[in-house]
């Protein structure tokens, strides 16, 4: 438009000064999406599972359209009370979408293509695989008895996954390079019955 254009005009004195891999450096900096918060405002999409109402039955739901496979970012998921088993995560390109479809019902962690933590039993889930995790939350054995605020970082340089529940991290990964591919592009997910919410930023809990 005529009044970007202007501002580029305004400025071609300023952009003189940098050489052209300065250029292409700072261009790849303003396009580094560290915080998801440029997404489009839409809906999850209904990944798998036979309700789009979270709260009828177990369900997977997520944003495809937002596989990423460069740069670092991080987001949250706000869970509500009375959620029963969830799992928080992300999932690859390669997860098979199949909503309304009975023979399809894992969710996040369940396969090779998804990473989830599930505080609930305290675990992690990878390939359908549990693994120990320090982080509880709070639970009557069936379902969540408070809200609870899980966060979610990707480093794709490094090939790593934390988590974190109500702002406290894990020092160490909860997924490393022995099980996240080279060039994977991952995206949010969610796998849940019940009521939650995703935050892309730039507001953080």
């Amino acid at each position: 438009k005529g009044d970007r254009l202007a501002v580029l005009d305004k400025y071609a004195h300023v952009l003189k000064e940098y050489n052209d891999s300065e250029l292409r450096a700072l261009i790849d900096v303003a396009n580094a999406n560290t915080a998801l918060e440029d997404m489009p405002k839409e809906h999850a999409e209904l990944l798998r599972g036979m309700e789009s109402d979270s709260t009828l039955d177990w369900v997977t739901l997520g944003y495809p359209k937002a596989a990423q496979d460069r740069g670092r970012y991080f987001f949250e998921v706000h869970l509500q009370k009375d959620c029963l088993s969830p799992q928080v995560g992300l999932l690859s390109s390669s997860f098979v979408k199949a909503p309304r479809t009975k023979s399809f019902t894992g969710g996040v962690g369940d396969d090779e293509h998804g990473w989830g933590a599930d505080g609930q039993h305290a675990i992690l889930w990878h390939k359908g695989t549990r693994y120990p995790w320090s982080h509880n939350w709070p639970s009557d054995g069936k379902a969540l008895t408070e809200d609870i605020v899980v966060g979610v970082a990707v480093d794709f340089s490094k090939r790593e996954i934390f988590f974190s529940t109500n702002g406290e991290w894990d020092k160490e990964p909860s997924f490393g390079e022995a099980v996240i591919p080279k060039g994977v592009k991952l995206y949010p997910a969610l796998s849940l019955q019940g009521r939650a919410s995703f935050n892309f930023g730039p507001d953080f809990k």
